[in-house]
């Protein structure tokens, strides 16, 4: 797929201000992350370890809020979100339209993932993603829906804009006028 549509989404300003929202300080939300790392390691690090590694994280936290700074990804944006009580769209710019893909990137999830939950293929899943299957049934509909954890006006909204998106796409470019 390239690189995720969240990528250059991602808004260091909307971080920001969640975080300061929360009552958090960069620390706090460098220890949240540590936190959430240490759950998925089979044996904890020594005290010297984690402390290197929290502090590497607070360097990393202060870079996500450079206007010019790295952007988090994929497990990395998601764990921010989780620990900010916010969903991932809320850490993204305003601006950004929102398509299917955004609303399966922001879970982490890949095709494959969501074309098993609506019972098709990564194929065909793949042509709703990319605009160029038109119709869902209405149970296919509740179904993304409920897997992508968004609301069906949501849905249709961001089916509406993939649909745009790929037109879009499909549109050859004016050819210049060459009037003599």
């Amino acid at each position: 797929m390239g690189s995720s549509p969240l990528a250059e989404a991602f808004s260091a300003e909307r971080l920001r201000r969640l975080r300061r929202e929360r009552g958090l300080t960069q620390i706090d939300l460098a220890e949240a992350l540590y936190q959430n790392e240490a759950r998925t390691k089979e044996s904890p690090p020594s005290i010297l370890e984690a402390a290197k590694r929290i502090d590497t994280l607070k360097v990393a936290v202060s870079n996500y809020e450079k206007p010019d700074g790295r952007h988090p990804r994929g497990p990395v944006l998601l764990a921010l979100a989780t620990i900010l009580k916010a969903d991932v769209l809320d850490l993204l710019r305003e601006d950004l339209t929102i398509t299917l893909q955004v609303l399966r990137a922001r879970l982490g999830l890949d095709q494959a993932a969501v074309a098993t939950a609506l019972g098709t293929t990564r194929a065909a899943y793949g042509h709703i993603e990319q605009g160029r299957r038109k119709q869902l049934t209405e149970a296919q509909s509740q179904r993304l829906a409920e897997f992508l954890q968004v609301s069906p006006e949501k849905l249709s909204e961001a089916l509406a804009a993939t649909r745009a998106a790929a037109a879009d796409e499909r549109q050859p470019d004016a050819e210049p006028s060459t009037a003599s």
